[in-house]
């Protein structure tokens, strides 16, 4: 009987022998179930140009399993100086719904915090949007998996001042493709970066 050599995951940077189809379906697959209840039912996450920019801006960073892009995240080193040092932001986290529960979401969380702090940013910032007058079960669960982090609000217990409420029928950055189907909160969580385990291939 012939063994089967296991292959190990490879988080990079995006590039242009990348299809920014099979990463926009990735994001946009991902989010369509966690946004459920909150955007329009024709709401696209991610347009192609919009995965052109992250790729082009070296932002993009994809998980690869037999040479098949399973996952992705982008981060944002642009944010702020505060108190704690240089903050950088990592999100648009999706994992392909065949390798749900296998721990590549937290490999790909680890991996976007070390790569913040490699690049010298001493605080993770993340954002999360919730509906404001309900509970919406997966990003529930977002919730409670950043608080197990180490997250914390960006305002130590002050959610008001964490979060920016958000109109139904608002359009996220202006655009139809992003319309709010209910009241909502972006509320921003944050931790220091300590170390990590793992360290992106490049």
């Amino acid at each position: 009987m012939t063994s089967m050599m296991q292959i190990s995951p490879e988080i990079r940077i995006a590039n242009s022998n990348d299809s920014l189809k099979d990463v926009m379906t990735l994001i946009n697959d991902a989010y369509r179930v966690g946004e459920a209840g909150i955007m329009i039912d024709s709401w696209t996450r991610v347009l192609e140009e919009d995965v052109q920019t992250l790729l082009d801006s070296r932002r993009l960073y994809l998980l690869i399993l037999n040479k098949n892009i399973i996952g992705c995240y982008k981060i944002n080193t642009d944010i702020e100086q505060d108190a704690d040092g240089k903050v950088g932001e990592w999100g648009c986290l999706a994992v392909h719904s065949d390798y749900h529960s296998k721990g590549y979401g937290s490999l790909l969380q680890t991996s976007a915090e070390q790569t913040l702090r490699d690049i010298g940013c001493e605080v993770a910032q993340l954002e999360l949007l919730t509906p404001t007058n309900w509970v919406q079960p997966h990003k529930e669960r977002l919730r409670k998996w950043y608080i197990k982090l180490g997250y914390s609000l960006k305002v130590e217990n002050d959610y008001a001042s964490s979060t920016v409420k958000v109109p139904s029928g608002e359009k996220l950055m202006g655009r139809d493709n992003l319309t709010l189907a209910t009241d909502g909160d972006f509320t921003v969580y944050r931790k220091r970066i300590d170390l990590v385990d793992y360290y992106v291939t490049q």
